[in-house]
């Protein structure tokens, strides 16, 4: 049963991919348009994290029934790890709403230095580096400037505590779990051992947090565009 489960997984990973990128791309689109209209500015670098993932992911799809060559390989990987630079831009600019100075982008080379190592072991090792790196390092800094937006916010935003899990969850998916290489933990943790162990693709949890991120992004805007009418209605019947 369970091997039955994981072809027919396996079968629908088109499916999986499309709707992934898709809501990826949203998010982007939400991203924008609240950088648009309210002074967080910083959500354009999570736009662009949204736009270029999701992008990779219809790569990704495109790739199902392509010839795996070099150059798509490096096209797809540079695609992706552009789009975590974007996700730990956004973090580090998100998290000067904390404190008084701005963190300084030069603290994050040592782990684009990182990220780099992993092509001692070629293409694939340099896939894994640059999830384990900065993926799930984005992932899960992201999720905490969420939280703390959360707290800061007395509770009263849920959405943000949405977003807050669904990245932490999305962080640790797709930082923890990598395509094989010759090196621990790939060699033990990868697509192939989950959907082994598990019976279905990581992919399913990405895309399943990508839509809850999108949706909670959207409603968190649309709640300050909300209470910004209600502000201006104040104002006027004052």
């Amino acid at each position: 049963a369970g091997e039955m489960l994981s072809e027919f997984f396996k079968a629908q990973l088109d499916y999986i991919f499309f709707f992934y990128g898709l809501s990826f791309v949203l998010l982007s689109a939400v991203c924008f348009e609240l950088t648009r209209r309210e002074e967080r500015k910083y959500y354009f670098w999570l736009g662009l994290f949204g736009l270029t993932h999701g992008l990779n992911e219809w790569l990704d799809l495109l790739g199902l029934t392509l010839v795996q060559v070099d150059w798509f390989k490096l096209l797809r990987l540079g695609l992706l790890a552009l789009s975590f630079v974007f996700l730990l831009e956004f973090a580090r600019r998100a998290s000067s709403q904390f404190r008084e100075r701005r963190l300084s982008f030069v603290l994050l080379l040592p782990l684009y230095a990182l990220a780099g190592l992993g092509y001692l072991d070629g293409l694939d090792g340099l896939a894994a580096s640059v999830r384990y790196a900065l993926g799930l390092s984005g992932g899960l800094w992201a999720a905490t400037v969420f939280y703390r937006s959360y707290i800061k916010g007395k509770r009263l935003d849920g959405f943000l505590l949405l977003a807050a899990l669904s990245l932490a969850v999305y962080g640790l998916s797709t930082g923890l779990v990598v395509a094989p290489a010759d090196f621990p933990p790939a060699q033990y943790l990868n697509y192939d051992t989950f959907l082994a162990v598990l019976g279905f693709p990581v992919q399913l949890i990405r895309a399943a947090t990508a839509s809850l991120l999108a949706y909670a992004v959207w409603r968190h805007a649309a709640g300050l565009q909300q209470g910004r009418g209600t502000d201006r209605a104040l104002r006027l019947t004052r």
